[in-house]
């Protein structure tokens, strides 16, 4: 069926270039839940987020796991601002608050929709959440974290070993923020690490945040079997599709999928993966905080990376307040160390 696109409201350029495109997209099929919104719950009709929401609740067995409308105009709202929606005010009644209706770009439904789809799919089917992989889009600017997790993964699928140093240098990122990334794809198993001042090629809590920042740079990483079979499988159709070189991967695996089989089980696999549900206490992030302040001063910013936190001010001020670190500023950037 072919969808046409009339003016409908406020819509911002879809990107042409194939690095802020892929950005955009891992951006977005990054969670189960936004991938299900993205892939069976808008189209070409304006709809409000409470709408949405009913939509997918229709497709639900069970609705525990359904997020309040809110986050669903949170989502939709983040879709405007990468283009692949439009959103216009409607006013239902004189003198009354206008209401946001959201639909597909023509972008949104040629990329975003059949990648969305796609991608539930492939999450569901192997029980393994993309936030698990890809971490969160917490990067209002270019260069999200799902955006690196995916270009790393290529540069590590065209070199069997490659180095630290290597890495920061061809994908153009903090080295720093590399051991994030890399300590999630490991998880997955999708990495190995090895390490000369490691005694084994084995992480730790303690080799990610105390031994590996300053060995990093003669360290090398070796992408496992499943990491080339999660490639073959998935990044590189997703590539093709979004660079329009090859599109018969993912519409082949989408075809006839059926909503009522992925709906409700990846917005539940999205919850257990989900930061909320990984909820760590105080006393146990402060506990991190020392082991990557061990090795010497870190800047706040690089703190707040490798924890993948907005903000970590309030687990440093009372570790500060206490004595138990020094704080040193530096310009715009603030430094801190153990005491």
């Amino acid at each position: 069926m072919t969808y046409l696109y009339p003016s409908y409201g406020e819509s911002l350029d879809f990107p042409t270039d194939f690095d802020d495109r892929l950005d955009i997209v891992l951006s977005i099929i990054n969670t189960e839940s936004k991938s299900a919104i993205h892939g069976f719950c808008l189209d070409n009709i304006p709809k409000t987020k409470a709408e949405i929401r009913n939509i997918a609740k229709d497709y639900m067995t069970n609705t525990s796991s359904l997020p309040d409308p809110s986050t669903f105009g949170e989502y939709c709202n983040f879709f405007f601002e990468k283009g692949s929606v439009s959103k216009s005010n409607i006013y239902s009644k004189p003198k009354k608050q206008p209401k946001n209706k959201f639909k597909l770009s023509e972008e949104g439904y040629k990329y975003i929709k059949p990648l969305s789809q796609f991608s539930l799919k492939y999450a569901v089917d192997n029980n393994l959440s993309m936030q698990d992989i890809f971490g969160q889009t917490s990067s209002k600017g270019s260069g999200s974290s799902p955006f690196y997790t995916g270009i790393i993964l290529l540069e590590l699928n065209q070199k069997d070993n490659i180095s630290i140093h290597d890495i920061k240098n061809n994908v153009k990122v903090y080295t720093i923020n590399i051991s994030k990334h890399l300590k999630r794809l490991e998880n997955c198993g999708f990495v190995d690490y090895e390490s000369v001042f490691s005694e084994t090629s084995n992480w730790s809590e303690q080799d990610i945040k105390a031994k590996y920042i300053p060995c990093e740079i003669q360290s090398n990483v070796i992408l496992t079997d499943k990491g080339r079979q999660f490639i073959e499988e998935y990044l590189k159709p997703v590539y093709q599709f979004i660079s329009d070189s090859d599109y018969d991967i993912v519409n082949d695996t989408i075809k006839d999928i059926d909503p009522y089989a992925y709906i409700s089980k990846g917005f539940e696999l999205y919850k257990k993966a989900s930061p909320r549900s990984k909820a760590e206490s105080c006393e146990t992030i402060q506990n991190k905080i020392l082991e990557i302040l061990k090795n010497g001063e870190v800047r706040k910013k690089d703190i707040d990376s490798i924890l993948e936190k907005k903000d970590t001010s309030k687990y440093l001020k009372p570790l500060f307040e206490n004595g138990i670190l020094n704080k040193r500023k530096s310009g715009l950037a603030v430094f801190y160390s153990i005491l």
